[in-house]
């Protein structure tokens, strides 16, 4: 499985507070059920290739920042399997260890703040 990599931008005013309604996220990735049988989506860029984020967003007069975040999270489907897995038998304390070693691997690539001004 490939890590799931989340684009988030926000618009702040000019304290830095977020505004509501303003935030927008993408997802960067392959997704698949538990069960791998089919694949929901495919957002992957491809070697060479290029991605654009179209934030469609009206822009409030309080605005005075754009937010730009990457989170990426090596385990997103991992964490979402352990969860669904019926836990019973010798091997259940193993799989509880293992979703709690994974509970907290997201973390975030970059962050930047642009002015709007």
């Amino acid at each position: 499985m490939t890590p799931a990599l989340f684009v988030r931008l926000s618009l702040a005013d000019a304290q830095g507070a977020l505004l509501d309604s303003t935030t927008q996220r993408r997802a960067v990735q392959r997704r698949l059920p538990v069960d791998q049988s089919y694949q929901l989506f495919d957002t992957r860029i491809p070697p060479g290739g290029s991605w654009i984020f179209a934030f469609a967003q009206e822009t409030p007069a309080a605005a005075h920042f754009l937010n730009v975040l990457v989170e990426v999270d090596p385990d997103f489907f991992y964490r979402d399997f352990f969860a669904q897995l019926n836990l019973r038998g010798a091997a259940a304390p193993l799989i509880r260890q293992a979703h709690a070693q994974i509970a907290d691997s997201p973390y975030i690539l970059f962050t930047r703040t642009y002015s709007l001004e």
